[in-house]
């Protein structure tokens, strides 16, 4: 039972237990700063500290057979691969057998209004393998050369709601943001109506293999 004090009155017989109360606020004190200089390093370096496995949306871990690489971004992005820059990275990957297309997103599960996309592909030709670095093209459908051959590759809007690739611009003080290439064989191609929103649900069902890359970026 707790018993308060200042309501008796003055007994000689009870001692005063000012020293005591001082020493418990003293270590609570520390024990509140302790814990809020904890939280704030922990805050602060949320993005640092998360671990790098990520799920690409509706890609399973046992479909993950698609070595997917970048030689631009081996090394991690150029100024040329950035938001303000004006070239599309080069993408490698292995075919898949049955494939009727392939589908890519790029994301940034990091960002401060949640997963951010940057490009968006749709139908690439399950014929394709690689698509070479490229000026960046802000139309719908992107017309590529590639070995000779023109193909036309539907691109979906990205969360700046512009066609195309968008490269990282993580805002100051975010700490490291990590940027997934995510790319999907698919059983059959897409219409070309869907966003990074919804290509998640227009895959849905229809992934024949999978397999992503990441960089990490930081704008201090």
């Amino acid at each position: 039972m707790n018993i308060d004090l200042s309501s008796m009155s003055p007994n000689k017989n009870v001692k005063p237990n000012n020293n005591k109360n001082n020493k418990n606020n003293m270590k609570n004190n520390n024990k509140n700063n302790k814990n809020n200089m904890k939280n704030n390093n922990k805050n602060n370096n949320k993005n640092n500290n998360k671990n790098d496995v990520f799920t690409c949306p509706k890609c399973v871990s046992n479909k993950n057979t698609i070595k997917l690489s970048s030689n631009a971004l081996k090394n991690g992005f150029t100024n040329i691969y950035l938001k303000n820059g004006n070239m599309t990275p080069d993408l490698e990957w292995n075919s898949v057998e049955n494939a009727e297309s392939y589908a890519l997103i790029c994301i940034d599960p990091d960002a401060v209004n949640g997963d951010w996309k940057h490009w968006v592909l749709l139908n690439i030709p399950a014929d394709l393998t690689h698509l070479p670095a490229s000026e960046i093209s802000k139309d719908m459908i992107w017309k590529i050369t590639i070995d000779g051959k023109e193909y036309n590759i539907i691109q979906g809007k990205n969360s700046w709601n512009e066609y195309g690739y968008g490269g990282p611009a993580p805002p100051e003080g975010t700490g490291k943001h990590r940027y997934y290439f995510c790319l999907y064989a698919l059983d059959r191609k897409l219409n070309g109506n869907n966003n990074g929103n919804k290509l998640s649900n227009a895959i849905e069902d229809h992934v024949l293999a999978c397999g992503h890359f990441m960089k990490k970026i930081e704008k201090k």
